[in-house]
């Protein structure tokens, strides 16, 4: 079976796309031995290195449009299915294009397009109930499957232990922005903390492999509290957070899934949405709202007020623990074969 991955990666959208659609063309061929996979990307050097790690051949994008390269690459490599984990506005005219030459499942982008693939996979929980109840999903061909099951985590995160306590004596608190981070939010955060100091709580801020302001992180360096530090994205210090700060995202999942309270940040408006409804459903995530609107007031407020309630914390974990398994690369590897071989 031939199934071509339509993602990228790198600076300008982060890692967090090509990393879980990686994952899941791992499983698909622990899974499923017939198995051959090949990924339609951009000439981003991040993605090529971690695909050429990864093992995976792939198709440069090169000065065509999007629907050039998708189009022109279905027409002249005969594959069973096309899945498209990037966010585009595919208007359903060009999915209908697609389909002539190639199964299409489409994973998270909620474009006009979604409603004419033959699956849509949605994997998270913060979508409002309007959303889920259109019509379309019901009388169109499109099948849907969404919510937790399908959450897919990175591999890194999977072998990691699970939090089950909240340290108070130091609370560990971890920023977290994302690989790249375009618009400066632990900037303004460390900004936010240059006089913050309190005993008993350790902060560090963890920066990404593609992050944008690394000359300003060494500026401010020098003015934080000695309780405040600064290092390269690892996966131990992310894990052993007491407390999360971060931007709304697969990062907010992977909190979940380790029993991390998170006060979670949207850096443009849908992911501030998302923040608010995935906070207000299930109670195990705080919502700090849009970037734009975060004050320092406001935001060491609440920051002040989950560190004096640790019950706080415990309850948010709590309602965290088992929410999500794991297992989500799984599923999707499954229903990818399905598909390809109807």
């Amino acid at each position: 079976m031939k199934i071509l991955f339509r993602v990228d990666g790198g600076p300008n959208v982060g890692l967090g796309h090509l990393i879980r659609s990686i994952a899941i063309a791992r499983k698909l061929k622990e899974d499923y031995n017939d198995t051959n996979i090949c990924f339609l990307t951009n000439g981003n050097q991040f993605s090529t290195n971690l695909l050429s790690q990864s093992g995976f051949q792939y198709i440069l994008q090169e000065k065509q449009s999007e629907e050039s390269f998708i189009t022109d690459t279905v027409k002249n490599v005969h594959a069973d299915v096309l899945f498209i984990d990037k966010l585009f506005p595919y208007e359903p005219v060009f999915i209908r294009e697609v389909r002539k030459h190639t199964r299409l499942c489409m994973f998270h982008n909620l474009c006009d397009g979604a409603f004419e693939c033959n699956q849509f996979i949605l994997p998270a929980s913060h979508i409002s109930d309007k959303v889920l109840q259109d019509k379309r999903w019901t009388t169109g061909k499109v099948k849907l499957f969404e919510g937790f099951p399908y959450i897919v985590l990175n591999d890194k995160i999977l072998i990691l232990k699970r939090k089950s306590n909240i340290n108070t004596h130091p609370m560990h608190i971890v920023l977290t922005t994302g690989g790249s981070d375009p618009k400066g939010v632990m900037i303004q955060l460390l900004e936010y903390l240059v006089d913050f100091e309190i005993k008993n709580i350790k902060i560090t801020a963890l920066i990404g492999e593609t992050f944008s302001h690394i000359d300003e992180v060494e500026n401010l360096r020098g003015n934080l509290c000695h309780n405040i530090s600064i290092i390269p994205f690892n996966y131990t210090d992310f894990a052993n957070a007491d407390l999360a700060v971060n931007t709304f995202g697969v990062s907010t999942y992977e909190l979940i899934y380790l029993g991390i309270p998170a006060l979670s940040i949207g850096h443009a408006k849908q992911n501030a949405r998302g923040s608010y409804l995935l906070a207000k459903k299930y109670g195990f995530t705080q919502d700090l709202g849009l970037f734009d609107d975060l004050t320092q007031r406001k935001f060491l407020s609440t920051l002040n007020t989950v560190i004096t309630d640790p019950t706080k914390l415990e309850k948010m974990q709590e309602k965290s623990f088992g929410v999500i398994d794991g297992f989500g690369a799984k599923r999707v590897a499954e229903l990818i074969n399905i598909l390809g071989s109807a």
